[in-house]
């Protein structure tokens, strides 16, 4: 057995940002480590099955992403740890730019739609442009959009496409 760091006691050691996504998805193990990595850190520490004691460097800060409710969706001991939240409202204008002008307007309201389950990330968005030249809009709207394929491509005669 050789004991191999992963990147949140990297971070630690070297003292800069880690960075996670989906905080609010984390596994019950993944969220006991991590409430260990986001203690204070004056009283942060680990002992590693090595046996040596690390504590975080100077620096070591830790930076989440989700994209629910951080009231709602982490628990208490989480939310704590992360005392600032930023609410991101807006699809960045390089990202909506990857795509074609007719699907640009429907993409923006597809990510940032108050209903959780009709969003559709940019990723997504950027597949359908893809395959819609390869292979029409109905076959790349049925493998991107599912269920809600018809409903995306009215949206798009609606919207002018």
């Amino acid at each position: 057995f050789v004991w191999q760091d992963g990147p949140a006691l990297a971070a630690w050691r070297v003292g800069c940002r880690l960075v996670g996504g989906e905080g609010d998805k984390a596994s019950g193990d993944a969220l006991s480590m991590l409430l260990n990595f986001l203690d204070d850190a004056d009283s942060a520490q680990m002992t590693l099955i090595t046996g040596e004691d690390v504590r975080p460097a100077p620096g070591f800060s830790c930076v989440a992403t989700m994209n629910g409710d951080p009231d709602v969706d982490l628990t208490d001991a989480v939310r704590d740890r992360f005392p600032v939240t930023v609410h991101i409202d807006k699809v960045h204008p390089a990202a909506l730019a990857r795509l074609p002008k007719d699907l640009q307007a429907s993409a923006e309201r597809g990510v940032l739609a108050p209903e959780v389950e009709r969003r559709t990330s940019i990723r997504v968005w950027l597949a359908f442009a893809a395959l819609r030249d390869a292979v029409g809009a109905e076959v790349a709207a049925k493998a991107c959009f599912g269920a809600r394929a018809q409903d995306v491509l009215n949206g798009l005669k609606i919207g002018g496409a």
